[in-house]
């Protein structure tokens, strides 16, 4: 979960779409996702792909575009607000 924020910094490329699937009811994913917005890894207006078994976190950064319930899975649209 921390290399890819990692590696995007490192090379100066920030991501338009990335995909967090990080193991369930583990806390990761809000880690990842708090990871990449302060490494920088994410371009403004980004639109990321969250996938728990609970809604995504509320962070100032980022905004709810959508929420999608699928059996025991929640995909959560945000996007990154400018800075």
């Amino acid at each position: 979960l921390f290399f890819l924020p990692f590696q995007c910094h490192e090379r100066r490329q920030v991501r338009r779409l990335p995909f967090l699937d990080p193991p369930y009811s583990t806390g990761l994913g809000e880690v990842a996702l708090e990871r990449m917005i302060t490494t920088q890894s994410l371009r403004d207006g980004a639109v990321i792909v969250f996938e728990d078994n609970a809604p995504a976190p509320a962070l100032p950064s980022v905004q709810i575009l959508d929420q999608r319930s699928y059996g025991g899975t929640v995909v959560s649209f945000l996007q990154k607000r400018p800075q």
